[in-house]
C-alpha cells in the first residue's frame, strides 16, 4: 500500500465496551482517529464460549455469552468471532484459531490484533486465510500470561508464532519493548494518543494551606492508593488528597482513612465523568498514581496535559516515555520510596514547576492523536503479507 487513505483494516479487539460490561474505549478512540484519516475500520470481538451452563456465568462472561452476532459499541458496529475457551490458563485459548464469525467483507488491507491472546491467534489465522499482513499489540496482560505459561503449554508455541509471524509488533510501553527485545522480538513503540483538554487551569477550591494531590483509577490493590494515604501523616505539605474511582478496595481505603484520622484531608469522589476528572486534574498541584502494573496509563498523559506535576512508578506504564525529573517524577514500586518521592515533589517547588511544564510540552509534542496515527500508518503501510 502506497497510501493509507482509502484502505481498510480489521481490528480484532476484546478490550472494548460491550453490552452489559463497561470497559475503557481507547481502542475505539484509535478507530475513530483512523477513520478521520480516511481508513475504513471494521471491528471483530473475540467472544468465548465456556462449556458451562449460562446460569453459572457472572460478570463479563455472562455479558459475552449474551452477545448477538453483531452489536454496536460507542458508535462502532462490531461483529462477533466465537470460539471455545477451555478451562485453565495453560489450554484456555488453544482453540481460538477455530472460530466462527462469517465472511470478512470487505477484505481488509491489514489486520490488527490488540492483544496476543486470543486476538493475535485469530488475526494470524485470518491473515493466512486472506493473504493479508497482520500487526499485534502486546500489552501488560499478555506479558503476565506469557510468564505464567508452563513450558509444555500449547499456548507457549502459539504466543511465539503470533509474535514472530506478525509483520509489525507494537507496544505502548518501553518496559514491554525491552522484555520483547530480550526474547529476540523487535517492537515498535506506539503510545496511546489523546486530544488535548480544553480545560482552564483554575482551582476548584483554592487551598492556601497546602498542596492538593489527585489520583483517578479503579480502586484495585495494584493501584497502591493506600501508599498515598500513608504519605499524609509524614507529608504535612499535602492539604488534600482526592481519589476518583470505584472498586473493591474502596471500603478498605475508607477504613484506612478513618483509622489514621485523615477524614478532613481525604476525599473519595467515587466514579465520575471524564470531564470531572479533567477538571480535578486542572485544579490539583500533583497527580500521583503509584500503580505497579500499567500497560501505559492514559491518565498520566491527561494529567500532564492539564499542567500538573505527575508522579508514576518505574518499570511500568509511561516510565521511559518521559524524562525523569524534567517531565515526570518516578518512584520504585515500593511503598517507602513512593512516599519519599512524593514528599520530595511537594517540598521542591522548582522541581514541581519544572516537571509540570516539561510534561505538558512533551504531551503536546509526542502524544497527540495526529502524531500517534501518523507513526502508526507509516509502519503499517510498509507491511507485507505472511
Amino acid at each position: 500500500m502506497s497510501s493509507a487513505a482509502g484502505s481498510n483494516t480489521l481490528f480484532v479487539a476484546r478490550n472494548i465496551p460491550i453490552p452489559g460490561h463497561r470497559e475503557n474505549d481507547i481502542i475505539l478512540q484509535f478507530a475513530d482517529q483512523l477513520k478521520a484519516a480516511g481508513v475504513g475500520v471494521e471491528i471483530a470481538y473475540p467472544a468465548e464460549w465456556m462449556p458451562v451452563p449460562s446460569g453459572l456465568l457472572r460478570g463479563i462472561r455472562r455479558a459475552v455469552a449474551a452477545l448477538p452476532n453483531r452489536f454496536e459499541s460507542h458508535g462502532h458496529r462490531v461483529r462477533v468471532f466465537r470460539y471455545l475457551r477451555l478451562p485453565g490458563l495453560q489450554y484456555s485459548y488453544a482453540l481460538a484459531g477455530h472460530f466462527r464469525g462469517g465472511r470478512v467483507e470487505p477484505t481488509p488491507d491489514w489486520i490488527h490484533a490488540h492483544y496476543v491472546l486470543p486476538d493475535g491467534i485469530m488475526a494470524r489465522t485470518l491473515a493466512h486465510r486472506l493473504n493479508r499482513p497482520y500487526a499485534v499489540t502486546v500489552r501488560q496482560g499478555d506479558m503476565r500470561k506469557w510468564q505464567q505459561l508452563h513450558v509444555r503449554s500449547p499456548l507457549v508455541r502459539s504466543f511465539d508464532k503470533v509474535l514472530r509471524g506478525a509483520s509489525s509488533v507494537f507496544t505502548p510501553s518501553t518496559t514491554i519493548a525491552a522484555e520483547l527485545a530480550e526474547r529476540g522480538i523487535d517492537a515498535t513503540l506506539l503510545p496511546h494518543g489523546m486530544t488535548l483538554p480544553s480545560v482552564e487551569r483554575s482551582p476548584i477550591e483554592p487551598s492556601p494551606d497546602g498542596l492538593t494531590v489527585f489520583a483517578a483509577a479503579s480502586l484495585l490493590p495494584l493501584k497502591q492508593l493506600d501508599w498515598l494515604i500513608d504519605a499524609l501523616p509524614t507529608v504535612p505539605e499535602i492539604s488534600r488528597l482526592t481519589l476518583a474511582g470505584d472498586g473493591p478496595e474502596r471500603n478498605r481505603l475508607v477504613d484506612q482513612v478513618a483509622r489514621q484520622n485523615l477524614g478532613d484531608r481525604v476525599c473519595f469522589l467515587g466514579a465520575v465523568s471524564r470531564d470531572e476528572v479533567l477538571r480535578q486534574m486542572s485544579a490539583c498541584d500533583i497527580y500521583a498514581l503509584p500503580s505497579v502494573r500499567e500497560t501505559f496509563g492514559l491518565s498520566y498523559l491527561e494529567a500532564a496535559a492539564c499542567g500538573c506535576a505527575v508522579m508514576a512508578c518505574r518499570h511500568t506504564g509511561v516510565h521511559g516515555c518521559f524524562e525523569e525529573d524534567q517531565e515526570m517524577v518516578f518512584c520504585e514500586p515500593d511503598r517507602d520510596d513512593a512516599i519519599a518521592v512524593l514528599a520530595r515533589l511537594c517540598r521542591d517547588t522548582a522541581l514541581r514547576q519544572r516537571v509540570a511544564s516539561g510534561g505538558r510540552k512533551r504531551v503536546e509534542t509526542d502524544y497527540t492523536w495526529p502524531r500517534v496515527i501518523g507513526r502508526y500508518l507509516s509502519t503499517v503501510t510498509g507491511m507485507s503479507a505472511p
